[in-house]
């Protein structure tokens, strides 16, 4: 019987997991500003997911507000995309 990672066999084990980290999760647009990014820093997230129209396109102020997040020690940064019929 073939299992998928998703399910209860997965390899990742929470059990020895107390509490999960901040994420914030922001959906980009045309003429995204770095407001958001800064916000989710402030607010103490140690993560984000970017969730983008096509194309992992994001505006160069959003950009930059993601890459001053890694300078400033996000442990991850997700870009995810949406194609065809939603």
């Amino acid at each position: 019987m073939q299992t998928y990672r998703h399910t209860t066999e997965t390899a990742f084990d929470v059990r020895l997991i107390n509490e999960l980290s901040k994420v914030s999760i922001i959906y980009a647009h045309q003429g995204d500003d770095r407001y958001l990014y800064d916000a989710a820093v402030q607010a103490g997230a140690k993560g984000i997911v970017v969730a983008t129209a096509g194309g992992y396109t994001i505006s160069k102020q959003a950009e930059a507000g993601i890459h001053d997040a890694l300078k400033g020690g996000f442990r991850h940064t997700v870009i995810s995309t949406q194609y065809g019929n939603c």
